[in-house]
């Protein structure tokens, strides 16, 4: 919160978080990616549907723009691969059973 530190209080905080959801091993994976702007989710990403979906009016308009581009939305969705199952190995030991 501002009252906490003020000299941060004008700050503007642009996030992008991304979940690899591993199911039955490699079999299924899932990616979620949590694009957020001052604290408010404002679009994500599921790789199980394919497309960007907009939380706040303005991730509305910034999802349909991205999911216009087909060259960005086939390096979006190659982005389990990449993210996902690439690291899988590494991430093994670190996943906890479900």
């Amino acid at each position: 919160p501002p009252e906490l530190c003020p000299a941060h209080a004008g700050l503007i905080q642009e996030m992008v978080k991304s979940d690899c959801h591993f199911i039955n091993g490699t079999g299924r994976v899932r990616l979620v990616q949590r694009n957020i702007y001052k604290r408010e989710q404002l679009l994500h990403f599921g790789s199980d549907v394919g497309l960007y979906v907009g939380d706040a009016s303005f991730g509305e308009k910034v999802g349909k723009y991205w999911n216009s581009d087909p060259e960005w939305m086939e390096h979006r969705r190659a982005a389990v691969d990449r993210h996902c199952c690439h690291n899988y190995e590494v991430s093994t030991p670190f996943l906890a059973e479900s």
